[in-house]
């Protein structure tokens, strides 16, 4: 079977224990692959113009990283931002440690793609509850195009091992809603998105508990949404795990009315004196001053790490 399949990585890393250049791979200076390697069934693996390209020549396509070492408990978050143009409906993440050295299937997590896309999408994959994401990570390996039958291509914008604190709610899963609750909202999670129609004037979602999310490290909320309502201003709410939600600690963005468009609004929180400590629980008006009728629909709700 002949194999002609290509992809164009980004961003390739980690923030990590060692240093951010050595675990985040960004491909600026052409030629510099960064530490990253072909293993076997690629061709012409090269960096240029802020990507690293290759093209597929046979089933088992894989690059890998140069030696690392940071603590897995510390990074358990794999985030990746996919074009997927090939057939392929699974890639794979590999990794060693200090204690189990070599590749192994054990050792590895698939993530689930969209074939033959022609958008780029965020998969997310939590690596916190995987029996051998532990000890000390050594090595990372990815295989782009895990059952490709071969042709197409894929490009990857960046792949983040982040923070163990990291958030990041994609409703991937369908039905699934990721610990979050609503009111005023009828919901339904499917393609990867979050919908909710109003059913009152007070609209929200709430997450799970327990968050930990560390303020000082975590300055930006970015919500990605399409708002079909009226309103023209959301608002967050955020609590430590000692307090109810109040007015004290809140912040209204602006937000497109009857839009068509998913826009990312990005909410920086550097500005507001009772973002610190440990964020226990958010809240998210969606709508905050519409008349109840109307939808929202999500694709994420990230708070990306501050290095």
């Amino acid at each position: 079977m002949e194999w002609d399949a290509r992809f164009q990585i980004d961003h390739v890393g980690s923030a990590g224990s060692i240093t951010y250049k050595d675990l985040h791979a960004e491909f600026n200076q052409g030629g510099d692959l960064e530490g990253w390697t072909s293993v076997s069934d690629i061709s012409g693996l090269s960096a240029y113009g802020g990507n690293m390209s290759g093209t597929v020549i046979g089933q088992d396509p894989s690059i890998q990283s140069k030696a690392l070492s940071f603590p897995a408990a510390e990074k358990d978050k794999w985030l990746v931002r996919l074009k997927n143009e090939t057939n392929a409906t699974t890639g794979r993440v590999y990794w060693t440690t200090d204690v189990s050295p070599s590749f192994s299937q054990s050792k590895s997590q698939a993530v689930s793609l969209a074939a033959n896309d022609t958008k780029y999408r965020e998969y997310f994959l939590n690596l916190e509850a995987h029996a051998d994401w532990k000890d000390t990570i050594t090595q990372l390996r990815l295989e782009p195009a895990e059952n490709s039958s071969g042709g197409g291509s894929f490009s990857i914008d960046y792949m983040r091992l982040l923070d163990a604190t990291y958030q990041h709610w994609e409703f991937s899963a369908e039905g699934g809603m990721q610990g979050w609750t609503s009111n005023q909202l009828t919901t339904s999670v499917s393609g990867g998105k979050l919908t909710g129609a109003l059913t009152g004037t007070d609209p929200y979602l709430a997450s799970a508990t327990g968050l930990g999310i560390n303020a000082e490290r975590h300055q930006v909320i970015q919500i990605k949404m399409r708002n079909e309502t009226n309103a023209t201003k959301a608002k967050l709410y955020w609590k430590p795990s000692s307090e109810a939600f109040s007015e004290n600690r809140t912040k209204v963005f602006t937000i497109t009315p009857n839009d068509t468009t998913e826009r990312i609004y990005t909410i920086r929180m550097d500005d507001e004196s009772l973002w610190n400590g440990s964020i226990d629980r958010l809240r998210v008006d969606v709508a905050e001053n519409s008349n109840g009728s109307g939808s929202v629909v999500i694709d994420y709700i990230s708070l990306p790490i501050q290095e």
